[in-house]
């Protein structure tokens, strides 16, 4: 059966620098594959018998790609559509942060869909550039469903993307001690991912710290394995000269069977007792299976692309 579709990580050319990049990350054992949306997506799209290939060489391209990561993969897609050679360019979420970016390559006519993890960043770039509100689309990146739900006997997971020494992560931890709930930090950036699902496996409930996220692949881990979240938001995104407001943008996925938003100490504690006091109405996996498994993201993007 011939190819359907073609994703793309990185450059197909095998003297570009992303390329060459990609290589050195897999023989340096600091990769196992694509990023994480093209590895939910490939699993996906396994599942549902769907021909396909992640970063083939230029000679197996087929006709619809989809460009996930990777300016120098987007720029060489968009040479290909120029030329007839691919007939539906997809691009997204994971290539630029403004629509202004990179030269403003996100706005190339050649794009036919422009992907957005969720509703959100869609917002912040249709403020900017309104005629972008028909190329858009939100789609999320799904999850692996484990086979088992978390023990519930262990401590708290402190997640903080926000950083080391900040006061609404200190006065968490106190608050906690404060009510005798055991409670373990883990740092972006300063753990590996099997740490972090190890601690999963029998956490309680999970306290995420993050200033935004477009998505928040890590808590759907946690509701995958029906841990419920405790999540702080600010209410705002900022980046260079912009601000965007959104009182989802810290978890744009959560809603009540998966947990509750917190804007200070204070409501950190009210939520925390009533979590405490009703954590049998929390089914967030049931959340995950019904929404965001690899299976249900992998469906919604092959009805989009008509695939």
């Amino acid at each position: 059966m011939n190819n359907k579709l073609t994703i793309l990580t990185h450059s197909p050319r095998i003297l570009s620098k992303e390329y060459v990049k990609a290589l050195v990350k897999k023989l340096m054992g600091r990769m196992r594959g694509p990023n994480a949306v093209a590895e939910s997506l490939h699993r996906g799209l396994q599942v549902l018998n769907v021909p396909h290939l992640i970063d083939p060489p230029i000679n197996k391209i087929s006709d619809t790609v989809h460009v996930i990561s990777g300016i120098e993969a987007l720029r060489f897609a968009i040479k290909l559509k120029k030329n007839g050679k691919i007939k539906k360019l997809i691009a997204g979420p994971t290539l630029v942060i403004t629509p202004f970016d990179n030269d403003k390559i996100i706005l190339s006519p050649e794009i036919d869909i422009i992907v957005c993890a969720s509703a959100w960043p869609k917002d912040f770039f249709v403020s900017l550039v309104p005629e972008l509100d028909k190329k858009i689309i939100v789609w999320p990146a799904g999850i692996s469903i484990p086979e088992t739900i978390s023990t519930k006997n262990g401590p708290w997971v402190i997640y903080n993307k926000i950083g080391h020494g900040d006061s609404i992560s200190e006065s968490i931890k106190k608050s906690l001690s404060d009510k005798h709930i055991s409670w373990i930090e883990i740092c972006y950036g300063e753990f590996k991912q099997k740490e972090y699902f190890y601690l999963l496996a029998s956490a309680q409930a999970v306290v995420y710290l993050s200033h935004s996220e477009s998505q928040g692949l890590a808590l759907q881990e946690a509701w995958a394995r029906n841990v419920p979240t405790l999540v702080y938001t600010r209410g705002y995104w900022e980046y260079g000269t912009h601000r965007w407001d959104d009182s989802k943008i810290s978890a744009p996925y959560l809603n009540d069977q998966s947990g509750s938003f917190f804007k200070d100490i204070t409501e950190f504690e009210k939520e925390t007792d009533y979590l405490q006091s009703h954590i049998d109405q929390f089914t967030p996996r049931s959340h995950v299976e019904k929404n965001l498994s690899d299976i249900k993201t992998t469906e919604q993007l092959l009805k989009i692309l008509e695939l």
